[in-house]
C-alpha cells in the first residue's frame, strides 16, 4: 500500500462522502492451463519509494466458476520487519464448551469456590485445550517482568504476525461449505485465521468463528442490549434491574408491539448517511448474521464439529437466529458502557443543594462545588499538551438552570453509562459485565525516545475479566477489487466484542497497530421538559405531555411485556441444588419495586413465571428518566445522548481501519477514527509515527446553560441545529477535537485521564485533578531517553501494581507530619508508609513469592486508614456533604482488575499541599484541613493515623504482617485478586492483581532494519542489488548498493521467481515473496522512460506510478518503451 504523508482537504471530503479512490493495488494476470492467475500487489511508500509484496493469490477457474480460497503463507502482507508485534488475551480463545468439557472443568475448578477461581488447578492439561493458556502467560508477567529480556517476551505475549507458521496448522475448514473462505486454526493458541476471496465471505466467516468461540456470551449481550435479560436468564433482582436500566438508557422498539424495529431501522439508513461506507456496513451486518446462523444451524444438527454451548441445555432453550438488529443491540450496549460521558447533572444538583444547606452564602457553596468539580484543573495529567478548548463555562442564565426541588425526584437517575447495575445473574453466579466503565491504558514512545529509532507501543482496553473473555481474537484477510470503492480489502488482526465482531476493533493492520482507552467526554445531557396538559389543565408529574417551542406535545409511549421464566440454569445456584423459586429470591430494591415505568408481577404458582411490563417514554430529546418539580413546576428529566438512534454509526470507522486501501498513515487513522460517534481516546503506531485522536460526536451547546447542571428543554437552549426527526445536531469539527502526532516530548500516555488543556471534563467526571493513575506510567517513560520494547513492557507492568495513594500521597503526608510526630503509634504507621513508598508503593508478591505482599502492613494500613483520613482532611465540610459528593472516595483493587481511576486522591493531595504552603492551590478557593491552620491539620492527621494503627492492633495484633481488611474474611491479597467472571457454567483460575489492560499489544514496526544477508555476500538484503546471487564486490551505502564487480548488469541475472516478467532485482514482489523487506533499486530503470512518478522506475515496474497518477490498474501501454538496466526492453503490460 502507499503511505501518503498528506491528503488534500478535497480528497478527504470526497472520502468522507464515500467517493471512489485509488486502491493502491496493481493487477498482473497471466493466462494458461485453464485458469487465470491474479496477483494483487500492495504497495507502501515512505520517505523513499518502497514497494512490498503480494496481498495474496486468488485462483479463479476459467469460465467464471466461484473462486476457491487458499491459506496464505505466514507473514503475507505483514510489514513489521525486524520488530516484534505481540499480543495477549486471557484466559484463552476457547469459549464454547460441551457438557462433558464442563464436567471436566468443574472437577478442577469448582463453580462453588469462594472466592471464585480460588483453589483451581493451574495445569492447562486439566482443562480443554486453549482454555487457560493465555491466562497463565498474562499472570506470569508479574514475576517475570523484573528480569524480562527480548528473548523472554514471548513467554508472556504471543506472536501476532498475520497467518500461521508452517507446521502449526491445527485444522482448516470452510464454514457452511463456502469455497470462498477458509478458516485456519493454529496449534499454538487456536486463533482463527480467515482467508477469503471476497469481503462478503470474510465477514461471513467472522460471524461463524464468533459463534464458534463465544455464542452463549453473544446471546447474553444481545439480551442485555434489548432489555430482556430476565426473559433469558430468569427474574433475579439483578437481571430485572439490568432490564430496567436498559429502558432508561435506550428503550428501542424491537417491533414486538408496533411492528417497527428501531434496531433494524438504524441499519437501514446507514447508506443514506455514509454513502458507500454505509452500504458496506449494511452488507457486513447481514454477512455476519449469516455466519452466526450457519454456526447455530451446524450446532443444532451436529454438523462440521460444531458444538452447542452446554448452557442452553441448562436453560432449557435453544439460541434464536442472529439478525443485523442484534448486532445493533450489542453495539448500543458496548458503546453505551465504554463510549459515553456526561449525564451527571442531577447528581451535581443534589451535591450543590447539600452544600447550600451547609453554607449560608450561596456564593461560598458554589465555590466549594467548583473546587471538587475539577473541570479543567491546570495540574491535570493530560495526554496531549496542545490546547483544545471545549465547554469552557461562560455566563450562566439562571432561567436555564433546572435543578429539582429537594425531595421531589421520583427515581434516581444514573450518569452517562448505559447500564448502572454491575452484574447479571447467570448459571454460575454473578456475571460482572459492567463493574467498570472506563479502564484502559496506552504507552506510546516516539522514534526520538526509542532505543532503536522506531516507535513503540504497549496498549490495550481494560474491559474486565471473564470466562470466556468478553473479547475474542481473529485474523482476517480478504482482497479488494482494484478501482472499486465498494470492495476495499481487509487485512487486520486483533480483538473485538462478540456480537459486533464482524471486523477487528482493536489490533493491527499491515504496518500499524491501533488501540483505545475510554475518554468519558461529554456526549450526554440530562434536560428538564416542562410538563403540560393538552386541554390547558394543571400539569402534574403524572402528565404525559410536555412543552417544546411553545407547543404541548404528547410523549412517545410504548409498553412492552414479557415472561421472565426461571430455569435450572437461569438463576443463582443454591446449595444443595434446587429448582429456583423467584418468590424465595432476595426482594428487588425499593427503587426498582416502586418504578411506575417498570412493573414486576408476582411469581406465578408452580411455574414461578413472572410477568414484566416496561414502558418507554420519549420526548424530542430522548428517553424520560424520572419526574420531579422545579420551583414547583412539574418536569420530566430526559437523557439526551448524541449517539441515540445512531448506535451502529461507528462501524464505517472500523471498516476503514481494517482496510489497507483506506488507512495507510497516521493522518488516515486520525480522519477515520474521528468519525466514530462514541467517546474514546484512539492511539496509533507504525514505523515512523505515534498518533492520537479523540473520537465522538460532541454537540455544540447553547450559551447560557451551566455545563454541570440540567437545563430546560423548551427549545431555547437546544444543541446547535438540533433536529429531532433524525436525532442529529451540529458536532465539533475535526480541527477542534484533541489529537497529537509525534509530540516533542517523545511519548504519550493515557489511562482514562484528561485529554488536553482546555478540554473540560464531563459533568460526571470529577477525577481529572492533580493526581491520576496515569502518572506512574508517565514517570517511568519520561525518565528514560532510550527505551526498548522490553523496557516499555516492564514500565507498564511495574506501574500496574502501584497504589496511587502510597506513591503520590505518602510523601505529602510525611512532609506534613515530619520525622517524628510525638505519638508512637502514628510514628509506627508513618514508618511503614514511608518504607513502602521508598520501595515503589506496590501491591505485589514477587520477592519472596510467598502469597503475601511485600510491605503488607503498609498496604493494610492504607486500606484501613483511607476513609478516616479523608474524613479528617475534609472534616469542615460535614458528613452530609462528604457523603453527597458524586465522586467515590476510593477505587479499590479487586476482582475486575481496574483500580485507582477515580477517588479523592487528587483533592486530598491538593488540599494538604495548600495547607503546607499556606495558600490554596489553584483552582481551590479555600483550605479545608484544619480550616487551613497548619498545626491543626497536622494534629488531626496525626491523630487519625494513630487511631488507625491502634484499631488494627486491637483487631489483629501488633505484627503488621497479620493486619487485614476489617469486615472481610479474606486476606488483603485475596481481596485484590482478579477473578474471571464466569459468563456461563465454566470457571477458570484467578490471578494476581495487576492494573492492566485485558487485551494488550506490545508492538514495534521496524521495516528496514536488520534485513538478513540471504545470499552470504556480506550485504543485508535491503542494501543488496540482487539478494539471491552473491555479489561480493558490492558497496553497502546504508541503503542501496551502487555498484557490482562488473557494473549493474549481473544484478539483473537473477531470474524471475514470481513469474510476472520482471527480473528479481527490479521486482519488489520477488523480494517480498521470499520474506525479505527490500526496495527496488533506482538504478534498475532508465530515467525518463515512462516514469510518471519521477522516481527512476518505469511505470510497468512501479506500483507507485499507478497510485500517483491515478491511472487505474496497469494496462497494455504500461512498460512500452521502458528498458531494464541492461538495455533490454520490457514486454508491454509489465
Amino acid at each position: 500500500m502507499v503511505r501518503r504523508a498528506n491528503d488534500s482537504v478535497a480528497e478527504r471530503n470526497l472520502l468522507r462522502r464515500g467517493s471512489p479512490r485509488s486502491t493502491g493495488y496493481r493487477r498482473f494476470s497471466r493466462e494458461g492451463d485453464g485458469m487465470a492467475l491474479s496477483l494483487f500487489v500492495g504497495t507502501r511508500s515512505g520517505d523513499r519509494a518502497r514497494c512490498f509484496g503480494t496481498l495474496g493469490i486468488v485462483l479463479a477457474l476459467a469460465g467464471g466458476a466461484s473462486a476457491q480460497a487458499q491459506m496464505q503463507p505466514y507473514g503475507t502482507n505483514d510489514y513489521h520487519g525486524a520488530g516484534k508485534v505481540l499480543n495477549i488475551l486471557p484466559s484463552g480463545q476457547k469459549g464454547v464448551f460441551s457438557a462433558a468439557e464442563e464436567v471436566q472443568m468443574a472437577l478442577v475448578c469448582s463453580p462453588a469456590a469462594d472466592p471464585p477461581g480460588s483453589g483451581c488447578s493451574r495445569n492447562p492439561a486439566d482443562y480443554p485445550a486453549y482454555t487457560i493458556d493465555q491466562l497463565l502467560m498474562y499472570d506470569g508477567l508479574l514475576t517475570g517482568a523484573p528480569t524480562l529480556t527480548p528473548q523472554t517476551l514471548t513467554n508472556y505475549y504471543k506472536d501476532a504476525t498475520f497467518g500461521v507458521p508452517a507446521g502449526h496448522v491445527l485444522r482448516q475448514y470452510s464454514p457452511g461449505g463456502r469455497s470462498g473462505v477458509v478458516v485456519v486454526r493454529d496449534t499454538d493458541f487456536d486463533v482463527p485465521h480467515i482467508y477469503a476471496t471476497s469481503r462478503h465471505d470474510g465477514i461471513f466467516a467472522t460471524g461463524y468463528v464468533s459463534a464458534e468461540d463465544r455464542l452463549f456470551l453473544m446471546d447474553i449481550l444481545r439480551h442485555v442490549g434489548r432489555g430482556r435479560m430476565s426473559e433469558f436468564l430468569g427474574p433475579s433482582p439483578s437481571n430485572l434491574a439490568m432490564d430496567r436500566d436498559y429502558y432508561r438508557a435506550a428503550g428501542y422498539d424491537g417491533g414486538t408491539v408496533t411492528g417497527v424495529d428501531e434496531f433494524q431501522a438504524q441499519v437501514d439508513r446507514l447508506d443514506d448517511q455514509y454513502g458507500i461506507y454505509g452500504t458496506l456496513t449494511q452488507q457486513g451486518f447481514q454477512d455476519y448474521a449469516d455466519g452466526v446462523n450457519q454456526y447455530i444451524q451446524d450446532a443444532l444438527t451436529n454438523q462440521n464439529g460444531a458444538v452447542l454451548p452446554a448452557e442452553y441445555a441448562t436453560l432449557q432453550q435453544v439460541p434464536a437466529n442472529w439478525t443485523p438488529a442484534d448486532t445493533v443491540a450489542v453495539a448500543s450496549l458496548v458503546t453505551g458502557i465504554f463510549g459515553v460521558g456526561g449525564g451527571g447533572e442531577l447528581n451535581n444538583c443534589q451535591f450543590l443543594q447539600e452544600l447550600k444547606s451547609r453554607y449560608a452564602d450561596p456564593v461560598v457553596a458554589r465555590q466549594v462545588f467548583e473546587d471538587f468539580q475539577q473541570d479543567d484543573d491546570p495540574e491535570k495529567p493530560r495526554t496531549t499538551d496542545n490546547p483544545f478548548p471545549y465547554m469552557v463555562q461562560g455566563p450562566v442564565d439562571p432561567a436555564a438552570v433546572a435543578c429539582p426541588d429537594p425531595g421531589t425526584l421520583a427515581q434516581a437517575v444514573h450518569g452517562a453509562t448505559m447500564i448502572a447495575g454491575e452484574y447479571v445473574d447467570g448459571p454460575n453466579g454473578p456475571i460482572r459485565l459492567f463493574a467498570k466503565t472506563r479502564a484502559s491504558n496506552a504507552l506510546l514512545v516516539g522514534a526520538s525516545r526509542s532505543a532503536t529509532g522506531y516507535p513503540l507501543a504497549v496498549f490495550g482496553p481494560q474491559v474486565g475479566y471473564f470466562a470466556p473473555q468478553i473479547l475474542m481474537e481473529m485474523d482476517v484477510h480478504a482482497p479488494g477489487v482494484p478501482g472499486d470503492p465498494s470492495a476495499p480489502a481487509i487485512d487486520a488482526r486483533g480483538a473485538a466484542f462478540p456480537g459486533i465482531s464482524l471486523l477487528v476493533l482493536l489490533g493491527r493492520g499491515r504496518d500499524f497497530s491501533f488501540s483505545a482507552t475510554s475518554a468519558g467526554s461529554d456526549l450526554v445531557d440530562v434536560v428538564a421538559a416542562p410538563l403540560c396538559e393538552p386541554g390547558g389543565g394543571t400539569p402534574t408529574t403524572a402528565s404525559r405531555h410536555y412543552l417544546y417551542k411553545g407547543q404541548c406535545l404528547p410523549m412517545y409511549q410504548r409498553t412492552d411485556a414479557w415472561i421472565a421464566k426461571p430455569s435450572l440454569g437461569g438463576l443463582p445456584a443454591t446449595n444443595p441444588p434446587a429448582f429456583p423459586n423467584p418468590s424465595q429470591l432476595p426482594p428487588p430494591s425499593p427503587d426498582l419495586l416502586n418504578d411506575p415505568l417498570f412493573v414486576i408481577g408476582p411469581a406465578a404458582p408452580i411455574t414461578g413465571n413472572v410477568l414484566v411490563t416496561a414502558t418507554a417514554l420519549r420526548t424530542v430529546h430522548g428517553i424520560v428518566q424520572s419526574f420531579a418539580t422545579v420551583n414547583g413546576q412539574p418536569v420530566a428529566y430526559v437523557r439526551q445522548r448524541s449517539t441515540f438512534f445512531h448506535e451502529p454509526d461507528g462501524a464505517p470507522a472500523f471498516l476503514r481501519m481494517n482496510s489497507p486501501d483506506l488507512v495507510q498513515n497516521a493522518s488516515d487513522f486520525q480522519h477515520a477514527m474521528v468519525e466514530l460517534n462514541s467517546t474514546f481516546n484512539w492511539f496509533y503506531v507504525d514505523d515512523k509515527d505515534i498518533a492520537y485522536e479523540v473520537s465522538g460526536n460532541y454537540p455544540i451547546r447553547a450559551p447560557g446553560i451551566d455545563y454541570d447542571l440540567p437545563y430546560f428543554a423548551t427549545g431555547q437552549w437546544d444543541w446547535q441545529s438540533w433536529t429531532p426527526a433524525t436525532w442529529t445536531a451540529d458536532k465539533l469539527p475535526f480541527a477542534s477535537i484533541p489529537k497529537d502526532l509525534n509530540p516533542a516530548k517523545g511519548y504519550m500516555t493515557s489511562w482514562n485521564n484528561a485529554q488536553a488543556p482546555g478540554w473540560n471534563a464531563a459533568d460526571a467526571e470529577l477525577s481529572f485533578g492533580p493526581l491520576h493513575r496515569v502518572q506512574p506510567l508517565s514517570d517511568r517513560i519520561s525518565a528514560d531517553s532510550s527505551i526498548t520494547q522490553t523496557e516499555l513492557v516492564q514500565y507498564m507492568e511495574d506501574a500496574g501494581t502501584v497504589d496511587l495513594r502510597g506513591d503520590k500521597l505518602v510523601p505529602v503526608i510525611a512532609q506534613l507530619l515530619g520525622s517524628s510526630t510525638g505519638d508512637a503509634n502514628a510514628d509506627t504507621g508513618l514508618a511503614l508508609l514511608t518504607a513502602w513508598k521508598a520501595a515503589g508503593a506496590h501491591r505485589r508478591d514477587i520477592s519472596p513469592r510467598d502469597g503475601v505482599y511485600e510491605h503488607h502492613g503498609a498496604v493494610a494500613l492504607m486500606d484501613y486508614w483511607w476513609t478516616p483520613l479523608t474524613d479528617t482532611v475534609f472534616d469542615t465540610l460535614g458528613a452530609a456533604v462528604r457523603n453527597a459528593m458524586p465522586l467515590g472516595r476510593h477505587d479499590a483493587p479487586g476482582a475486575v482488575g481496574s483500580s485507582f481511576i477515580a477517588g479523592w486522591y487528587g483533592i486530598v493531595h491538593k488540599d494538604l499541599r495548600g495547607v503546607l504552603a499556606g495558600t490554596p492551590v489553584a483552582p481551590f478557593s479555600r483550605l479545608y484541613c484544619g480550616n487551613g491552620v497548619l498545626a491543626d491539620c497536622r494534629t488531626a492527621v496525626k491523630n487519625s493515623l494513630s487511631a488507625a494503627v491502634v484499631g488494627l492492633i486491637a483487631q489483629y495484633g501488633s505484627n503488621p504482617d497479620n493486619w487485614q481488611r476489617p469486615g472481610s474474611t479474606l486476606t488483603v491479597e485475596a481481596n485484590d485478586r482478579i477473578r474471571m467472571s464466569a459468563a456461563g457454567t465454566a470457571s477458570v483460575p484467578d490471578m494476581d492483581w495487576v492494573n492492566r489492560p485485558t487485551f494488550q499489544q506490545a508492538v514495534e514496526y521496524r521495516l528496514d532494519a536488520q534485513s538478513p544477508d540471504v545470499d552470504g555476500d556480506g550485504n543485508p538484503a535491503y542494501a543488496d542489488n540482487c539478494p539471491f546471487v552473491a555479489n561480493p564486490g558490492q558497496e553497502d551505502t546504508g541503503g542501496l548498493a551502487t555498484s557490482t564487480p562488473d557494473g549493474i548488469g549481473n544484478a539483473c541475472q537473477c531470474g524471475d521467481v514470481t513469474g510476472n516478467g520482471i527480473v528479481n532485482g527490479q521486482d519488489a514482489n520477488a523480494i517480498q515473496r521470499h520474506g525479505i523487506h527490500a526496495e527496488p533499486n533506482p538504478l534498475f530503470a532508465v530515467p525518463g522512460n515512462c516514469d510518471v512518478t519521477g522516481n527512476d522506475l518505469c511505470n510497468g515496474q512501479d506500483a507507485n506510478a499507478v497510485k500517483r497518477a491515478a491511472l487505474g490498474q496497469p494496462g497494455p501501454t504500461f512498460g512500452q518503451n521502458c528498458h531494464n538496466a541492461t538495455g533490454e526492453p520490457l514486454p508491454p503490460g509489465f
